[in-house]
């Protein structure tokens, strides 16, 4: 049975932005309204991307100024990164692009697959300037997607979209292979999240 390539996405922003909320879109299917702040989060998600089958290790970290110091371990164990800002508060975007730069120190030999999910679209104001959100994304060469937790739009869509930017950034899927995945029998007894 050949081995499943893994891959280890990092979701970062501030607090109270959606990253939960994204993660649990993708995983669950349903928006989560309520939830404890996170401290750090670990789910698995298979995706098909090409015809071939990767798995997703997806780190949901804290966006709270107090776990702060954890976000240089984060970006180490990063293959790929979604940052995630709300489009209405501008405070979470001018940090998102505080973390990005702090990607491209620790990344300093390459630059690693980023997308951008410009949060909570469905509000019916904006903080965040559209063109200077988009002019910004231009000039470091970012892809993004306008996203809603709330009604799921671009949740899948900004999954498959990074995954295929560490697929394609890694042909060879130097990042490791992890065990097969389990076969239906065997994964009845597994609880994964």
């Amino acid at each position: 049975m050949e081995e499943i390539e893994t891959y280890t996405l990092v979701i970062l922003g501030s607090g109270a932005v959606g990253k939960t909320s994204i993660t649990i879109q993708l995983i669950q299917g349903r928006f989560s309204a309520y939830h404890d702040p996170t401290f750090e989060n670990t789910y698995t998600k298979y995706v098909n991307i090409g015809g071939d089958e990767i798995k997703l290790n997806i780190l949901d970290t804290a966006g709270q100024d107090d776990f702060e110091c954890m976000r240089d371990t984060y970006i180490r164990q990063g293959h790929g990164f979604l940052l995630v800002f709300a489009l209405n508060d501008m405070q979470s975007f001018d940090k998102m692009i505080e973390i990005y730069r702090r990607i491209k120190e620790i990344k300093d030999s390459y630059t690693p697959p980023v997308l951008i999910c410009a949060n909570k679209c469905d509000f019916p104001t904006w903080e965040v300037n559209k063109e200077n959100f988009i002019d910004f994304c231009e000039s470091q060469k970012l892809k993004y997607n306008f996203t809603s937790a709330l009604t799921g739009e671009n949740i899948v869509k900004s999954f498959e979209d990074i995954s295929k930017m560490m697929r394609k950034q890694n042909p060879d899927s130097n990042y490791g292979k992890s065990k097969p995945k389990p076969s239906k029998d065997e994964d009845a007894n597994c609880c994964r999240i």
